[in-house]
This record gives structure tokens, sequence and C-alpha cells, in this order.
């Protein structure tokens, strides 16, 4: 992959008040499916907030999870994409 050609893009997101482990299975399992076969998506990565971080080095109110996705160029992310 050569960094000069691609870019990442980012999301975050918190689960749904109830049913965080349904949120977490369809999230990896179809979210991330039904992206990695669009031309141009390279790779996903996903990552959890963690807890116990001082306060002087969190983020008040943001989001417990956040979604890398790394992609040929920034067009990528105007496929429809149909589950």
């Amino acid at each position: 992959m050569d960094g000069s050609q691609t870019c990442t893009s980012s999301g975050k997101d918190g689960p749904p008040a109830h049913g965080e482990a349904e949120w977490n299975t369809y999230y990896n399992n179809v979210h991330v499916a039904d992206r990695l076969p669009v031309p141009g998506f390279l790779s996903a990565r996903r990552f959890i907030k963690v807890e116990g971080i001082p306060k002087q080095y969190s983020i008040p109110g943001d989001s417990k999870y956040l979604a890398l996705y790394d992609l040929v160029s920034r067009q990528v992310t105007s496929y429809t994409i149909v589950s």
C-alpha cells in the first residue's frame, strides 16, 4: 500500500442504550463485510475506548468506538452499499 495514494477515513460511534452485543455482532459481521468487497476499500480497524483513563487524557463525551478505514481515495465513500 503506497501511503501517497491512499487515505484513511474514520468514524466514531456508540452502541445503542440496549443491545450492545447485537450491535457489535452486526458491525463486525455485516457492516464491515459489506464494505470490504467495494473497489478501493482496503481495510478496516476498530478500537474501543478503555475504562479508567485519567481525566486529563480523556475527551468528555467521546464515542466508545472508533473505526478507521483505509481507502485508495475519498471517492470510495461515495459507493452505495446494499446489504
